[in-house]
């Protein structure tokens, strides 16, 4: 909830709220410094040529109902385009990834990603 200085019914309410963010700024500030800093000593590696990759996985996709409803829905069914509702079920399958790229040795890659 944000406090605007002018709606404190209280004196204090401008310190208060000047207090708070100033607190904020400091929590936000050393939050943000320490995953930086526990990546001193951590460098990716660079890549000079041509790489593959690739990745195998479960997959689970939840069931979809297809409900069509709204102003869209009801101009189809007024021009006699077929507004069918109904469901969708999806299995656990196996979710595959890989990946072809150039690195250029400086930390840049080009990369195309199928999946």
């Amino acid at each position: 909830m944000f406090i605007r200085p002018s709606s404190c019914s209280n004196p204090g309410g401008k310190a208060l709220h000047q207090s708070l963010l100033a607190a904020t700024a400091t929590a936000a500030g050393v939050l943000a410094a320490g995953p930086a800093g526990a990546q001193t000593g951590w460098n990716a590696m660079p890549v000079t040529g041509l790489y593959i990759g690739a990745g195998v996985g479960p997959n689970w996709v939840q069931k979809a109902d297809l409900k069509q409803s709204g102003s869209v829905t009801a101009a189809l069914r007024q021009r006699g385009f077929p507004a069918l509702g109904g469901k969708a079920l999806f299995d656990t399958g196996v979710g595959t990834y890989a990946n072809v790229g150039w690195g250029f040795g400086n930390g840049l890659r080009a990369e195309g990603e199928f999946n």
